[in-house]
C-alpha cells in the first residue's frame, strides 16, 4: 500500500477526477496532454458502505485508488478464519504492480465507510504509456519496488531515463521494528528509501530486438556460460603462443631467415586469437530468455551473416529436463535446458547455460501463476453469472465526471511511416497484409532488365551505324515490339511480386500465390488458434543489410506448414502472429466458458426453483446423537475379570 500526502476525507464539490489525480505524487509530474489522456483511462466508481470491492483469489489488473471513504483488505485461509491486513483511505493506491504483471488479489477488500474508488486497468495503461512515454520516467520513483522490477525487466525500461530514484526495501531492523509497530496497532512509520538508479540500455535494445511485447516479463535472461568462453579463450591464447614460439626456436632469430620464422610465427599465432574473436562475437550474439508469455532463442551468426529468432508460447511447454554431462560440468554447474513443446517434435535447447535447473524453476514459477489466473478467471466468471442471474446488484456504480477539454494534439502521419505501411505492412479493417520485401524483386527483373539493356545497345548500334536501317518499317517496328514486350514483362514481375500476399486475420493466416490477370491462384490458410511455433530466420548478408527474411509457421497439423518469404522485419511479423493467435485463443476460451458458465447459472436457479415448489425433497439431516443408548451399551458389557 502506498500513501499520499494528506487529503480530505470527502470529494471536493466541483473537483474534477483529473484534479484529484493530479493532488497524487503519483501523477504531479505528467504533461499536459498526458494528464488528458490519463483522464480518459481513470474510471470512478461509488460504492456504499460493506460494498466487497475484491475478493481474494480473483484476478488483479487494475489499479485501485481511494478518492474518498474507506476500504479494509482481509485474508482468509484454510480454516476459514479471517485476519485483517490493511485500511486504504482517501489518497491510498494499491497494487500498482497489476499495471505491468497481472496476478491475483491476495485478500477481500471491503468498504469500511461508503466513498469513492477510481481504478486504471492495466489494458488502458499500456496503451497510455505507449502514446506518452514520459509519463513513466515521472511515475516511477512513486512506484512500489515491485512494480519498479517489473519494469526493470521488461521493455518499459526503455522509457525511463537516467538518473530516476528506485525504490528499496527497508532493512532487517526496520522490518523487524515495522513487524512490532503492527502487532501494537501503530502506523508504519518508517520512511520510504530511495536508491539511484541508471536504465541498463544494453537490455533495452536487447529487449526490442527480440520485439518483446510492453506487458512481457522477464523471468531469466542468459547467454552461454562465460566458464567455456574463458576456456576457449585460454585454450587460444596458448595455441597462439605455441605457434609464436616454436618457429623462432627452431630455426632461430638471427638473419633473414629469423626474420621469416618471427613473422611466420606471428601470422600463425594470429590465427587462434582470430578463432577466439569469431567465437566471443558469436556468443556475444547468443541469448536465452524466460517471459511470463514464451521462451526466446536468439543466435546471430556473424561471419555467415544468419539469425535467427525462435519464439515458443509457454503454454506449449510440455516438460523441461537439464542435461549436465561429464565431472567437469557437474563441478562447473554447465548444462543444457531440453524444452519439450506441444509441435511435433519440437525441442529448444538452451545449451552451455549456468545453473540450467533455474530455467525449469522459472517455467514451473510461470506455470503455477498463470494456472492461478486461470482458475481465478473461472471463479470470478462463475461469480458474475451466478450474480447475472440473480440479479444482484453491482457493488460500485459508475461516477460520471465533468466534462474536460482535450488538450492532446493530435499525431499525423510521417510520409516515412506510410511508405512502410505501403511497402511492408499494411493493416485495413483488422486484417493485417505483408508484401514481399522490394529487393525480392531484383532476381525475377533480371533477365527483363537484361534484355531491354540489350535491346537498347541494339537500338544504339543500328542509329550509330547502320542509319538507313532505322528508317525501315520492319527494323523500327520490329525494336519498338521488343520494347514493348521487354516493358510488360517488367510490368507482370512486378505485379506478380505485388500479387504475392501474406495475410493474418482474427482468425486465420493466408499464404496467397497469385498470378497477374488471375490465371492461377494459389492459396493456402491455417488456424491461427492451431499455431504453435513462429522462427524468424534472416540467412546472408543482403536480408541483414536490408532488413527481411523468413517466417516459419509451425502447426499443430503434419502438412499445413507456412513460410512467409522475403518479408520485410520477420521479427515483427513474428511478433504480430503471435498477438493474434492469443487474443483468438483468449476469445474463444471466453466464449466457450461463457456459455458452460450460464448453463451452470441457469441450473443453480431451476434448482432453487424446484426446492421452492416442493418438486425435489430435501434432505434430511443425520439423526441426533443419542447418548442414553451409548449408556445402555456400557451397562451391558460384561466385566472381564
Amino acid at each position: 500500500m502506498l500513501k499520499c500526502t494528506s487529503m480530505d476525507d470527502n470529494v471536493l464539490v466541483g473537483e474534477r477526477k483529473i484534479d484529484f489525480l493530479m493532488r497524487l505524487p503519483l501523477f504531479q509530474g505528467l504533461s499536459i496532454p498526458a494528464r488528458d489522456a490519463l483522464d480518459k483511462i481513470a474510471n470512478e466508481y461509488e460504492f456504499p458502505r460493506g460494498a466487497i470491492i475484491a475478493h481474494q483469489g480473483d484476478v488483479a489488473t487494475q489499479l485501485y485508488l481511494v478518492r474518498a471513504g474507506q476500504l479494509e483488505s482481509f485474508t482468509v485461509d484454510a480454516q476459514r478464519q479471517y485476519t485483517k491486513q490493511a485500511t486504504f483511505s482517501a489518497g491510498d493506491w494499491f497494487d500498482d504492480r497489476w499495471l505491468f504483471e497481472q496476478d491475483v488479489h491476495r485478500a477481500t477488500v471491503r468498504a469500511r465507510r461508503p466513498g469513492r474508488l477510481i481504478l486504471i486497468s492495466s489494458a488502458a495503461f499500456l496503451g497510455f504509456i505507449n502514446a506518452h512515454p514520459s509519463a513513466l520516467n515521472s511515475m516511477y520513483p512513486a512506484l512500489s519496488r515491485l512494480a519498479q522490477d517489473a519494469i526493470v525487466h521488461s521493455r518499459f525500461q526503455a522509457y525511463l531515463q537516467a538518473g530516476v530514484r528506485r525504490r528499496v526495501g527497508p532493512t532487517a531492523e526496520q522490518s523487524a521494528a515495522m513487524a512490532a509497530q503492527r502487532q501494537d496497532g501503530q502506523e508504519e512509520t518508517a520512511e520510504e528509501q530511495f536508491e539511484s538508479f541508471t536504465p541498463d540500455s544494453r537490455r533495452v535494445r536487447r529487449y526490442a530486438k527480440f520485439q518483446l511485447m510492453p506487458e512481457e516479463v522477464v523471468y531469466w535472461d542468459n547467454r552461454r556460460s562465460k566458464k567455456i568462453l574463458g576456456f576457449q579463450a585460454a585454450v587460444a591464447g596458448a595455441a597462439a603462443l605455441f605457434l609464436l614460439v616454436i618457429p623462432p626456436l627452431l630455426l632461430g632469430t638471427s638473419g633473414f631467415t629469423g626474420t621469416v620464422m618471427l613473422v611466420t610465427g606471428g601470422v600463425l599465432g594470429l590465427i587462434p586469437l582470430l578463432v577466439l574473436a569469431v567465437i566471443w562475437l558469436n556468443w556475444l550474439n547468443c541469448y536465452f530468455l524466460v517471459t511470463n508469455k514464451r521462451l526466446i532463442r536468439y543466435e546471430n551468426n556473424v561471419l555467415r551473416f544468419k539469425s535467427q529468432i525462435e519464439k515458443v508460447d509457454i503454454d506449449n511447454v510440455q516438460s523441461v529436463s537439464t542435461e549436465k554431462n561429464g565431472l567437469i560440468a557437474s563441478w562447473l554447474d554447465i548444462g543444457t535446458a531440453a524444452i519439450t513443446t506441444a509441435a511435433q517434435s519440437h525441442v529448444l535447447y538452451f545449451d552451455f547455460i549456468d545453473r540450467p535447473q533455474e530455467v525449469e524453476t522459472a517455467i514451473k514459477r510461470i506455470t503455477e501463476l498463470k494456472r492461478t489466473i486461470g482458475q481465478s478467471q473461472h471463479r470470478a466468471s462463475l461469480r458474475r453469472m451466478v450474480e447475472s442471474q440473480f440479479q444482484v446488484p453491482n457493488s460500485v456504480t459508475p461516477v460520471v465526471d465533468l466534462p474536460t477539454g482535450g488538450l492532446a494534439a493530435r499525431r499525423g502521419s510521417s510520409i516515412s511511416q506510410w511508405f512502410r505501411e505501403t511497402f511492408g505492412r499494411v493493416e485495413r479493417g483488422g486484417t493485417i497484409i505483408y508484401h514481399r520485401h522490394p529487393i525480392a524483386l531484383v532476381r525475377p527483373l533480371l533477365w527483363p532488365l537484361l534484355t531491354g539493356l540489350i535491346l537498347l545497345l541494339i537500338d544504339v548500334a543500328v542509329v550509330y551505324f547502320t542509319p538507313d536501317l532505322i528508317s525501315l518499317p520492319i527494323v523500327w517496328g520490329t525494336l519498338l515490339i521488343l520494347a514493348l514486350f521487354d516493358v510488360l514483362w517488367v510490368l507482370w514481375m512486378i505485379e506478380d511480386w505485388r500479387n504475392d500476399t501474406f495475410m493474418i486475420t482474427d482468425q486465420y493466416i493466408f499464404d496467397i500465390d497469385r498470378l497477374p490477370l488471375g490465371l492461377n491462384e494459389s492459396r493456402k490458410q491455417a488456424e491461427l488458434s492451431k499455431i504453435e511455433n513462429v522462427r524468424a530466420e534472416q540467412n546472408g548478408i543482403l536480408p541483414k543489410m536490408f532488413g527481411f527474411g523468413h517466417v516459419h509457421i509451425e502447426t499443430a497439423g503434419a502438412d499445413s506448414n507456412l513460410i512467409f518469404e522475403n518479408v520485410r522485419q520477420p521479427d515483427k511479423v513474428q511478433n504480430d502472429i503471435f498477438t493474434r493467435r492469443d487474443a483468438l485463443r483468449t476469445r474463444l476460451a471466453r466464449q466457450e466458458e461463457e456459455l458452460k458458465r450460464r448453463d451452470y447459472a441457469l441450473m443453480i436457479d431451476l434448482y432453487h426453483q424446484s426446492v421452492q415448489q416442493g418438486r425435489i425433497p430435501a434432505h434430511q439431516p443425520l439423526p441426533a446423537i443419542d447418548d442414553m443408548e451409548e449408556e445402555e451399551e456400557e451397562d451391558e458389557r460384561p466385566l472381564v475379570l
